[in-house]
């Protein structure tokens, strides 16, 4: 018998033994969006001290995280205990949360360290039925875009298009296709949201390097928040002229004057109001002020020019977001909210107008097909 299907057949054994502690293998995973937001945020602090909310607009690290983690698959593991088609490895989860603590710069990856994967044991062979991802074993991943519930499915091999990271043979990772990703140090090109780094890894001057790696330039010199090189923690990456270019400079205070910047130019509590940018047919900005927030309900400014990745709610309380259409500071919706864009939903996942949990296929996205 093949190693992974003896340890498949244990696997199931091992569900029966631990039928009538179903409950206690709940309680294992009850707290865990918690306590994986709390580590991965020691880690990014760990990283760049200080700097972590400026990039969440001034909003809870672990706040934000948590209810991220909570609107995802791992929010929704009793269900997959309960079915039978997921086992929590007890003595894994500490290895787990131990490991996100220590990943350091890594943890601005999207995904989890192998440990955490290995503490949630799916049980659903390939050719099953499965909900998400961790149900599946063999490495597998589940296939639900033509059906729900979806198909475990084995892993692509490089160069196969791909939608997230488990599609991927171990070892690969997904950035449209899957892939070897490259090595701290090795030469690459892309940008800093968008390169053949390791996830958690940036491509900044050709150049493989941690977040923290990024953040280098001194008051006045020269930065890139596209290609290039960020500022020192407590500065922005700010330019108020194109020929002039982007240079490092302090957060602003109340009524300065003020133009694009990564993170924000303006100091925690405002952002620059009144700015415009085009690009074509001649680049050109009109400088704007450093103005308080939008309060919920009230009307904001969606930032000009930048990648939505970079700043999606500079003109907004925390915890808020500037809507597209009504241009209204609208809360940020949890599972079952409405919505029109996916940037609207902490799970990262709008579909027929409402949050769904990312990377899942659930009752409620059936219904939604319907």
């Amino acid at each position: 018998m093949h190693s992974k299907t003896r340890h498949l057949v244990w696997q199931r054994a091992l569900l029966v033994l631990l039928s009538a502690c179903g409950e206690s293998q709940a309680d294992l995973v009850a707290d865990l969006p918690a306590r994986m937001a709390q580590a991965r945020c020691d880690a990014l602090h760990a990283c760049v001290a200080g700097e972590v909310e400026l990039f969440l607009n001034n909003q809870d690290c672990v706040v934000t995280q948590q209810r991220m983690y909570e609107d995802s698959e791992l929010g929704d593991l009793k269900r997959s205990i309960e079915a039978g088609t997921l086992v929590v490895e007890a003595a894994a989860i500490d290895t787990c949360i131990n490991s996100m603590r220590s990943w350091g710069c890594l943890a601005y990856s999207t995904g989890l360290p192998f440990e955490c994967e290995q503490a949630l044991q799916g049980t659903v062979p390939l050719g099953g039925p499965c909900n998400h991802d961790l149900e599946c074993a063999m490495d597998g991943w589940c296939d639900f875009g033509a059906s729900c519930p979806g198909v475990c499915t084995l892993p692509n091999g490089p160069g196969v298009f791909c939608s997230r990271d488990h599609e991927c043979q171990p070892g690969l990772q997904c950035d449209d296709t899957c892939h070897v990703p490259l090595e701290l140090g090795s030469s690459c090109s892309g940008s800093l949201t968008h390169s053949e780094c390791r996830h958690g890894e940036y491509c900044a001057s050709d150049r493989c390097v941690t977040f923290d790696q990024l953040l280098g330039a001194a008051p006045g010199q020269p930065c890139d928040p596209v290609t290039g090189q960020l500022c020192q923690i407590g500065l922005a990456c700010q330019v108020l002229d194109f020929q002039a270019g982007w240079l490092c400079g302090p957060l602003l205070e109340l009524g300065s004057t003020c133009g694009l910047g990564v993170p924000n130019p303006c100091s925690p509590g405002l952002y620059c109001a009144g700015i415009q940018a085009t690009l074509w047919p001649v680049p050109v900005i009109t400088p704007g002020v450093c103005s308080p927030v939008s309060q919920p309900g009230q009307p904001c400014e969606l930032p000009p020019l930048l990648d939505e990745d970079l700043a999606p709610t500079q003109s907004c309380a925390a915890y808020h977001r500037c809507d597209m259409g009504s241009r209204i500071c609208k809360p940020i919706q949890r599972i079952g909210g409405p919505c029109t864009s996916n940037d609207e939903c902490y799970s990262g996942v709008c579909d027929a107008d409402a949050c769904r949990i990312a990377h899942e296929c659930t009752p409620s996205y059936m219904t939604l097909q319907k």
